[in-house]
């Protein structure tokens, strides 16, 4: 794989995480399911904070810890019990890195226990340009508020995406959901538009938003995907407001990225589709969490033929967290 892979995380004082009772081991493709509070959005907030939590977004406008303290209370709500020092543990190739969030909103970042130059270290580390750290990981909440900001750059980019296709690109996939032909998305005074073809061959220009809350909410994330290659994905609820057509294709269409993916779901739809989806064995994992009653994070990873074996038994795997921790 080209690229970050963070291969380990252990988080302290994060959230809604006291501690994790063991690092959590992460494989190129990864799907968390648990109840809600479960700790699968502060996971992954966890995961886009590396490798500073002070790098800046472009897709965003923002730093990172700003990102994520505007989906909750504050950049204070970051730290369990709004007080002391937030801590998370990162393998990266081999290479440990460690961030420390404190209640007042500052951080620090090392590597193998130096403070140093983290842009360029990691850069070097991970092999990849210190102008693309920024944009790393993107990270998708289940937030209208953020869904917006990243249509807003989507449009502000309009033109590197038609250059590369992906508005065509973006378009056929979305041709595999609906009863209906679009050739292409683009940019119309009303905003974003799919283009659709009548039989006769004349063109109908549909507005995004009249498309349903679906695929409107692929449309852009795909876009932004298509358009910055990131190296993590990063995706909670990844199943809201999608019909399981729709559901099965973003994970094919994910899975064929050369990326590292973590996303959380709970809907057994997703769990049901990954068992057909061409995945190799060892890249998937299915890591179900649980927080015990002093918010210790447990977890228990299940591989595809451990997936397959529930299934058949007619087991929801999503019920079966509850003995986690015993």
């Amino acid at each position: 794989m080209v690229g970050a892979f963070i291969s380990e995380i252990d988080v302290k004082e994060f959230r809604g995480i006291k501690r994790c009772k063991e690092p959590i081991k992460l494989s190129k493709f990864n799907v968390l399911i648990g109840k809600n509070n479960s700790g699968k959005s502060s996971l992954l907030e966890a995961l886009y904070l590396f490798p500073l939590p002070r790098l800046h977004s472009t897709i965003y406008r923002g730093d990172r810890i700003n990102q994520i303290g505007e989906c909750h209370s504050g950049t204070d709500s970051l730290v369990y019990g709004y007080s002391g020092n937030a801590e998370m543990k990162y393998n990266v190739n081999e290479y440990p890195c460690i961030i420390e969030i404190m209640s007042d909103g500052t951080s620090n970042s090392s590597v193998n226990d130096e403070e140093v130059d983290i842009p360029k270290h990691v850069s070097k580390i991970l092999k990849i340009s210190e102008r693309n750290i920024e944009n790393i990981s993107i990270y998708i909440p289940n937030d209208t508020k953020t869904l917006d900001r990243y249509a807003e750059y989507i449009s502000s980019i309009e033109n590197e995406i038609v250059k590369s296709g992906a508005n065509k690109r973006v378009a056929e996939f979305v041709n595999q959901c609906i009863d209906e032909k679009y050739t292409e998305v683009l940019w119309t005074r009303e905003g974003l538009s799919c283009r659709k073809e009548r039989p006769d061959g004349s063109p109908l220009y549909i507005k995004l938003d009249d498309l349903g809350d679906g695929i409107k909410r692929a449309t852009i994330i795909m876009l932004l995907l298509e358009a910055h290659s990131p190296h993590i994905v990063l995706w909670d609820d990844f199943e809201s407001a999608s019909h399981p057509t729709l559901i099965r294709a973003q994970l094919e269409w994910l899975s064929k990225k050369d990326w590292q993916v973590v996303l959380s779901t709970h809907s057994i739809d997703v769990l049901y589709q990954l068992l057909d989806i061409e995945i190799g064995p060892a890249d998937l994992q299915i890591l179900q969490m649980r927080k015990l009653n002093d918010d210790t994070l447990v977890y228990e990873s299940l591989t595809i033929d451990d997936l397959d074996d529930l299934m058949n038994a007619n087991a929801d795997p999503r019920r079966l967290v509850d003995a986690l921790g015993v």
